[in-house]
């Protein structure tokens, strides 16, 4: 293997594990969904297409989004050539938000057929009345959060400094409300691959904090 390709494939290697993780969601959601052809030959209940299509859309949503945020606690920690370039980490950022977005898109469609009128009482927090509006409404905040990384991280682009830096990375804590949404009223949440998956991001994400603290 000369030298050019090698490159190559040691700048793949990061996305290797991120690429089994979104075929092991469309398999969980595939097994949890059923053939969802046959949804769209007899579409019982109203809407249910847009619904299969935002599980999926979310489940990878929260690939891409755990990787971003692991990647982020952890980049200090990695060595130069498994660094995303800024334009990398950039467009990862723009994918996780356009996959969240596309998720609750088609559940407002979903919903909004479902209803048979426009389902506005989602597009505010409700926490007040029980389990599956609260998950609802700290996915919702979730989708904020992401909003405002994506603007951060661009305005960091475009003018670097430590203040945009710092509320950049602080920023990141509010796409937590995003997971939580998805553990809470996820279908799929409590699929064994989905808990370990879970387990495993919060351990090394308390790990590369630990170890950031520590190598200061």
């Amino acid at each position: 293997m000369n030298s050019s390709a090698t490159f190559r494939a040691v700048k793949l290697s990061p996305w290797i594990p991120v690429g089994l993780m979104v075929a092991a969601m469309a398999l969980i959601w595939w097994n949890s969904a059923g053939n969802p052809l046959i949804g769209w030959r007899h579409f019982e209940p109203a809407g249910q297409q847009s619904y299969l299509l935002s599980k999926i859309a979310g489940l990878t949503g929260i690939v891409l989004l755990a990787f971003q945020a692991l990647y982020a606690i952890w980049k200090p920690l990695l060595p130069k050539r498994l660094q995303l370039s800024r334009v990398g980490h950039i467009r990862l950022g723009v994918l996780v938000v356009v996959t969240i977005l596309l998720h609750v898109i088609l559940f407002f469609v979903a919903a909004w057929i479902r209803q048979q009128h426009f389902p506005v009482a989602l597009l505010m927090p409700d926490f007040g009345h029980g389990f599956y509006k609260t998950g609802l409404s700290l996915g919702l905040i979730g989708l904020w959060g992401m909003l405002l990384v994506l603007y951060l991280g661009m305005a960091l682009a475009s003018r670097p400094g430590n203040r945009l830096k710092r509320l950049h990375a602080l920023a990141m804590l509010m796409v937590a409300p995003a997971l939580v949404h998805g553990a809470m009223i996820g279908t799929e949440a409590e699929h064994p691959v989905m808990q370990v998956f879970g387990l495993a991001f919060v351990l090394l994400c308390i790990l590369g904090a630990a170890n950031r603290v520590t190598h200061r």
